[in-house]
């Protein structure tokens, strides 16, 4: 029916083109999404909800630039949400259970850990997304430093400089020397 649709349309079908360059976009922002999120499942929650939103705040895009970029901004939002409530997920299962501890002295250590990790967290939480994103894969995918420096872009030495500065951001927060 479309296709009939569209022969008779003398531009050509309006309705095949936004589908077509829907597809497009949806294809460049999973691509995207998938160089900043690892698991799979979380690339295409943010797939749905970028559309969503963009969807929902259609009347607040100006035609200043272009769609697309419009709605990879969006996602960007998205992604940083999802670190976000990942990070406070994490601390939330570190709780401690004290009713474990049998060591007076242990206490006092486990609460300068968990302001620390707070502060951490904190600290985090100011980072800009590329730092996050860095931290995340070295720290916490426990990625390969000539991996991740292939993947974006930069010489291994100026991947380990970044990580070697994150890393003292993240001292200098919980007050350790150096």
């Amino acid at each position: 029916m479309d296709m009939i649709f569209c022969q008779n349309e003398p531009h050509g079908c309006e309705w095949h083109k936004k589908n077509q360059q829907v597809i497009k976009i949806t294809n460049k922002l999973k691509k995207y999404i998938l160089r900043k999120v690892s698991d799979i499942d979380a690339v295409e929650d943010i797939i749905q909800m970028t559309f969503l939103k963009a969807i929902e705040n259609i009347h607040k895009y100006e035609e200043k630039s272009a769609m697309e970029t419009w709605i990879f901004g969006i996602s960007k939002n998205l992604i940083k949400e999802y670190y976000r409530k990942k990070m406070l997920q994490s601390k939330r299962e570190e709780v401690v259970n004290l009713d474990n501890i049998d060591d007076g002295g242990c206490i006092e250590k486990i609460i300068d850990q968990r302001r620390c990790t707070e502060t951490m967290i904190k600290a985090i939480h100011k980072m800009r997304h590329d730092e996050i994103y860095i931290l995340k894969c070295i720290c916490y995918d426990d990625q390969d430093y000539a991996d991740l420096s292939e993947e974006m872009k930069v010489p291994i030495g100026t991947l380990k400089s970044k990580v070697f500065r994150i890393r003292n951001k993240l001292r200098k927060s919980c007050n350790y020397s150096m």
